[in-house]
C-alpha cells in the first residue's frame, strides 16, 4: 500500500518542491533554447527579449553548448521569472506550421527540421487519435528519457501492441541528398514501444522474424493490420507460455476485447497449439508466413488447456498460474471493464492503472495503482502548471505545483523536453493530495475540457454526460460502454445514448430516461432549454453485446490507424458512426413503453 496522501504541504516540502521543479524547468529551457522554434516562434518573442538582460551563461546561443552541472550551480531566478512573466498559454496552432516542415518537401531537407523543437532529429512523430472528431495533431518525439518504467523487465510478459504506422516515414536528407534519418509517424504507444525495443524503420525486415526477449508473442503479431487478428494472435502465442507474470495493454477495453476474442475462438486456439498451425480466422495479411515459421506444435500444452473451462471465474489464472498483474489504463470510462476482467482473472491477480499518458507527454504514475485506479503522482519529466478552471483562461489563472489546493480542479498546462511551451493539455484534473515523500501533487483525471455536448446554447460537460448514464444502474442495469449523440429522430431533438450493458437489463428500464434527465438538469442551460420545450426527453437505445468491440475493429479498418488509437468517444456528431451504431440497436427504453427491435 502506498502512503496516504497529504492534504496540504508543509513549509519544508513546499520549498523543496519549488526548488526541484524549477530545476527541471531550467533544464528544459536550457536544452531547447537553441532550437528553431525558440528562435522563430512569436509565442516566445517576449521571452527572447527578456533573455537579453540575463547573464551570458543563460543566453540561448550559449546555453546549448554549456555543461551546466548541478542545477544548484546555475543562477536560475531571472530565467524562471522570465518564463513565468513573458510566455503566454499555447495551443496546437502555435506549433502546427513548424511541424508541417517535416512534410512540406519530400524528401525533407535536414536544415529545415534539425533542432526544430529539441536538439537533433526526433525518433518518431506521434499522432493523436482524434477520438472526439477533432483533426488529429502531430508531435515530434525526441530521443529523451521518458519517465516510463520498464514494468516487465526481467519477467515473462505479454504486451498488446502494434508497430503499425499512421503514414509513410519522413526521409530526412542532407544538402547532398544523403539520408540522415527516417522518422516514422505512429501513435505514442507504438513509438515508445519501438524505442524501448530498439526497433527503427530500417529494422522491420529483421524484427518481423524475431520474438522479444521474455515474451512468447513474436514481433510479427505487432505488424498485423487487423484489430481482432492482432488480439487473437497475441492470445494464441500467449497461452503457449504458462509462465507469464505480466500482461499489459493500452486500455482495459483492449484487454477485455482480447479476452472475449480468446473465449470465442477457444477450441480453435487449443487446436492450433496442438498442431502448431496459424488459424484462418481473421485477415493477418503478409504476417502469416512469419507467424507460421515461429509457432511450434505442443500437444502437452494443448491437453492442459483443454482441461480448463473457458469463461468461468478465474479461468485465465488457470492458463497462467504465475500471472500477477494486468497493466492497463482503467480510470474514467475504462473503469467499467475492471469487474468484467476481474471475473476472468480471479481475485488473486491485480489490475493496475500504472500510467497517465497523453500523446504529448507522460503526465503521471499510479500512486497506488492496484487499489486506486485514478490517482496519479505527477511526472517529473516535464514542467506542469495548473490552470484554475473557475477563472478566465490566462497566465494569471496559472498555479504552480506548490500552490494548488486539494479538492480543486485545474487544467494541466505543460512545458516539455520535446519542445512544447505552456501548452494547454485540455485535461481537467482534481488534486487528490500530495505525495508525502517529496510533495509532488497527486491528481485524478476528471474530463476533457471543451469536450462537451450541446443542442442549443447549453454546454454539458463530458463528466456530466458520463455521470448521467451511469446513474441508471438500478433501473437500466450496469452500463459497460456508451456513446452520446444528438437524437433528431423527432422534435424537439434530445440527448441520445447508444448503450452496451455489462449484463442483463435492469428491473425498471422504462424509468432510465427520466433518471438521465434528472442528472442533466444539474446543468442550468440544459434545464432551461428543456423547460421551454427546445430539448426533449433523453433517449436510450441498447446495442447488442460486443458492439463496441466491433466498433473498434470497424474504426481501425476505416482509418488505417494503429490499434492503440481506437477509442470509443463519449459523444459523437459523426453521421457514419451514428448510422453504424443504429444498425446494431436491439431495443429502446422509454417512459411509456419498452420496445424490442427485431
Amino acid at each position: 500500500m502506498a502512503p496516504s496522501p497529504l492534504e496540504s504541504l508543509t513549509t519544508e516540502l513546499k520549498l523543496n518542491l519549488q526548488k526541484s521543479l524549477e530545476c527541471v524547468l531550467t533544464e528544459i529551457i536550457q536544452t531547447n533554447s537553441g532550437t528553431i522554434f525558440f528562435r522563430e516562434s512569436a509565442l516566445l518573442s517576449a521571452f527572447r527579449e527578456r533573455l537579453q538582460s540575463v547573464p551570458p551563461i543563460l543566453m540561448p546561443e550559449a546555453v546549448a553548448n554549456v555543461d551546466t552541472g548541478p542545477c544548484e550551480a546555475i543562477h536560475t531566478q531571472d530565467l524562471v521569472q522570465g518564463f513565468y512573466e513573458t510566455i503566454a498559454l499555447s495551443l496546437y496552432d502555435a506549433y502546427q506550421a513548424f511541424v508541417s516542415r517535416f512534410f512540406d518537401k519530400s524528401p525533407c531537407p535536414s536544415a529545415a527540421v534539425r533542432d526544430l523543437f529539441s536538439p537533433g532529429f526526433p525518433d518518431f512523430i506521434a499522432q493523436t487519435s482524434g477520438t472526439s472528431g477533432s483533426t488529429f495533431k502531430l508531435f515530434p518525439m525526441y530521443p529523451v528519457t521518458e519517465d516510463v518504467d520498464p514494468i516487465f523487465e526481467g519477467v515473462r510478459f505479454c504486451a498488446f501492441s502494434t508497430f503499425r504506422f499512421c503514414g509513410p516515414a519522413v526521409k530526412i536528407v542532407d544538402e547532398h541528398g544523403e539520408l540522415q534519418k527516417e522518422v516514422f509517424l505512429t501513435n505514442i504507444g507504438s513509438g515508445i514501444m519501438r524505442r524501448f525495443m530498439g526497433i527503427a524503420v530500417k529494422d522491420d525486415d529483421k524484427a518481423i522474424t524475431e520474438t522479444p526477449p521474455l515474451s512468447p508473442v513474436p514481433f510479427a503479431v505487432w505488424y498485423i493490420p487487423n484489430f481482432l487478428g492482432n488480439l487473437l494472435m497475441t492470445m494464441l502465442f500467449a497461452v503457449m507460455d504458462p509462465l507469464l507474470v505480466f500482461m499489459c495493454a493500452s486500455y482495459t477495453s483492449v484487454f477485455y476485447d482480447a479476452v472475449l476474442t480468446l473465449e470465442e475462438h477457444w477450441d480453435i486456439v487449443v487446436d492450433s497449439v496442438e498442431k502448431g498451425t496459424i488459424p484462418d480466422v481473421y485477415d493477418i495479411d503478409y504476417c502469416r508466413p512469419f507467424l507460421e515459421a515461429q509457432i511450434k506444435s505442443n500437444p502437452h500444452r494443448a491437453a492442459e488447456l483443454r482441461s480448463i473451462q473457458k469463461g468461468t471465474e478465474g479461468w485465465l489464472k488457470q492458463i497462467w498460474p504465475s500471472l500477477k498483474t494486468i497493466i492497463a489504463v482503467s480510470s474514467g470510462s475504462y473503469a467499467a471493464f475492471v469487474p468484467k476482467i476481474q471475473h476472468h482473472i480471479g481475485p488473486n491477480v491485480e489490475i493496475e492503472s500504472s500510467l497517465y499518458v497523453s500523446t504529448e507527454c507522460v503526465i503521471g504514475h499510479g500512486h497506488d495503482p492496484a487499489n486506486d485506479h485514478n490517482l496519479y503522482r505527477v511526472s517529473r519529466d516535464s514542467h506542469f502548471e495548473y490552470l484554475d478552471v473557475t477563472e478566465p483562461q490566462s497566465v494569471q489563472a496559472l498555479h504552480q505545483a506548490w500552490e494548488v489546493q486539494t479538492g480543486k480542479r485545474y487544467e494541466i498546462v505543460v512545458t516539455t523536453r520535446n519542445g512544447l511551451w505552456r501548452y494547454q493539455m485540455r485535461d481537467v484534473v482534481e488534486i487528490g493530495g500530495f505525495d508525502p515523500s517529496d510533495g509532488q501533487p497527486l491528481i485524478r483525471f476528471i474530463e476533457r475540457r471543451g469536450v462537451g455536448f450541446r443542442i442549443l446554447a447549453e454546454m454539458v460537460s463530458e463528466e456530466l454526460i458520463q455521470n448521467a448514464i451511469h446513474s441508471t444502474h438500478h433501473t437500466l442495469g450496469r452500463v459497460l460502454e456508451f456513446v452520446a449523440e444528438l437524437d433528431d429522430r423527432q422534435f424537439p431533438p434530445s440527448y441520445g445514448y447508444f448503450v452496451e450493458l455489462e449484463g442483463e437489463l435492469g428491473p425498471a428500464p422504462e424509468c432510465a430516461p427520466r433518471k438521465v434527465q434528472e442528472a442533466l438538469f444539474t446543468n442550468p442551460g440544459y434545464k432551461f432549454s428543456t423547460d421551454i420545450g427546445r430539448i426533449g426527453m433523453p433517449t436510450i437505445r441498447i446495442v447488442a453485446s460486443r458492439t463496441f468491440r466491433a466498433y473498434r475493429e470497424w474504426r481501425l479498418e476505416l482509418t488505417g490507424r494503429p490499434m492503440g488509437q481506437i477509442k470509443v468517444p463519449t459523444t459523437t456528431v459523426d453521421v457514419a458512426t451514428k448510422e453504424w451504431l443504429a444498425k446494431r440497436v436491439i431495443s429502446e427504453v422509454g417512459l411509456l413503453s419498452f420496445s424490442v427491435f427485431l
